[in-house]
């Protein structure tokens, strides 16, 4: 009977433990700026996104800015990224890297968005909308 109270005692003190193990739960999508982990470029996608040791064109703007510096100086690139997902949402990305003279280096410019159409405005006695674009909230 003794070992029976002092096995129960001993599960009774693991579980406050167990209760804390569910705040390490990652709230993803919860958070603003999501859309900066949406890679871009080709090369990297298909790379798996392990693209940081060999950053090398003007997408080195996202994953290594160092990268840059390996560009040729005698030329400029441009990198142009469109993709569109679930949703109705698009993705865009453009950078552009150019070296001036008499400056050493290279230097760069990145822009990224993540857009979709306005959303028509529902209730629950209009579920196909109510004509009114939606506001945000």
């Amino acid at each position: 009977m003794k070992k029976w109270i002092v096995a129960v005692g001993l599960a009774g003190m693991l579980v406050p433990g167990l209760a804390f193990s569910a705040q390490i739960f990652e709230k993803v999508g919860t958070f603003d700026g999501q859309f900066l982990k949406i890679g871009v470029g080709a090369r990297a996608a298909a790379m798996g996104g392990a693209f940081v040791a060999v950053a090398d064109d003007a997408t080195a703007l996202y994953y290594n800015a160092a990268g840059i510096a390996r560009i040729d100086a005698e030329k400029s690139e441009i990198s142009l990224n469109h993709a569109n997902w679930p949703a109705e949402l698009s993705f865009d990305q453009v950078g552009y890297v150019f070296h001036v003279k008499k400056i050493p280096g290279a230097f760069g410019i990145s822009a990224r968005a993540l857009t979709m159409q306005p959303m028509e405005e529902t209730t629950a006695y209009q579920p196909y909308g109510t004509g009114a674009p939606s506001t945000p909230a």
